[in-house]
């Protein structure tokens, strides 16, 4: 049965990735307003922010500027959530909001 379960999720991200690849981009306005919304409890989701609001959750603006970030592995990390994220049930559109938003929030190098 869990087997089944993480193929289902495998999917799911699979979709997600192709999504991005396809060029659908999300609107970083609602991303912001979402991520105040359904994230601020843990990170730091202004632009202007602090770096943390916890001492072990990043802000959106340090996981933007992480080398290794990427749209597919900030999906990753929503739809299959580390074990004290909560799970959050977001549209496609949803998802990709977020992913813009933390993405616009990168500097050049």
């Amino acid at each position: 049965m869990k087997r089944h379960a993480i193929s289902g999720v495998i999917a799911v991200w699979l979709v997600t990735v192709a999504a991005f690849a396809q060029g659908l981009p999300g609107d970083p306005v609602k991303g912001l307003d979402l991520g105040r919304r359904l994230c601020s409890n843990c990170h730091a989701t202004d632009p202007e922010g602090v770096d943390v609001t916890h001492l072990v959750v990043p802000s959106f603006r340090f996981i933007a500027n992480s080398p290794r970030t990427t749209p597919e592995r900030i999906a990753g990390a929503i739809i299959i959530p580390h074990p004290d994220m909560p799970g959050v049930s977001l549209t496609r559109t949803e998802l990709q909001s977020i992913i813009a938003y933390i993405m616009s929030l990168r500097r050049p190098p």
